[in-house]
């Protein structure tokens, strides 16, 4: 009787074991899986068309904006409008890194220099409309690289 009972203990112990191990298998898969999704550049989210990005940084502290916070920006007349569709603008800040009364908040960089930019610089760029409607923003430099000499 108490080697049928050693057996049958064996036996339950090396399925608890099997149990474990494949639980552990299923688990680690799961987190290479989504590893290597977040790694893959290849492999992005699909978007909704005509909707917004999924998620909006400030180029000059790199603040995550929310739905609804948007960005200090002026957008000038085009260029040349018969050659040209592209705009120029001048992007200030959002909410935690630019203040009217000029008020430090955040720290502010340029994205092409990597210079601190002043309360009362912005950053210049272009800004053309995408086939698909929504618009495109290439920032060229800020006001401190590109000072006049």
């Amino acid at each position: 009787m108490s080697d049928l009972f050693i057996v049958l203990a064996i036996g339950a112990l090396i399925g608890l074991i099997l149990f474990i191990f494949g639980k552990y298998v299923e688990l680690a898969n799961s987190y290479y899986k989504r590893k290597k999704s977040k790694d893959d550049p290849g492999e992005k989210k699909p978007q909704k068309q005509n909707g917004p990005p999924s998620k909006t940084y400030c180029p000059l502290c790199d603040s995550a904006l929310t739905p609804g916070v948007n960005l200090f920006s002026k957008v000038y007349r085009p260029l040349t409008s018969e050659i040209d569709d592209d705009q120029r603008c001048t992007i200030q800040g959002c909410p935690f890194c630019y203040s009217k009364d000029g008020e430090k908040k955040k720290r502010r960089s340029c994205p092409v220099c990597g210079r601190s930019v002043p309360m009362n610089g912005s950053l210049v760029a272009k800004m053309t409309m995408q086939k698909s409607g929504r618009r495109h923003v290439h920032i060229i430099g800020c006001t401190e690289c590109h000072k006049k000499k």
